[in-house]
């Protein structure tokens, strides 16, 4: 189930909102000046939430994912390439 919370609420019952996530009893949409801001899901829903999500990316192409993560590796060592380098290699133009 779920449930829309002020953050203002969240702050002055944290420990009750925690517990009744952590339980899996309760999702709760957190707002700030009554617009969402966050959700609180117990670590377990978190942790269920990651695998399939990992899990639809890699069915849906994983030959995308594995170069998004080769991308990340590159990115994280300081390789890095223009994007007007890579579409000229290509022989195409930038369209945005």
């Amino acid at each position: 189930m779920e449930e829309i919370v002020p953050i203002s609420d969240l702050q002055s019952q944290a420990k009750k909102h925690v517990e009744a996530a952590k339980s899996g009893e309760q999702r709760f949409i957190i707002t700030q000046r009554g617009r969402p801001a966050a959700v609180l899901i117990g670590y377990d829903d978190y942790r269920v939430l990651l695998s399939f999500t990992a899990t639809a990316i890699e069915k849906a192409d994983p030959e995308a994912l594995e170069m998004l993560r080769i991308g990340m590796r590159q990115l994280r060592a300081g390789q890095m390439v223009e994007l007007e380098e890579i579409l000229k290699k290509q022989g195409r133009k930038r369209t945005v």
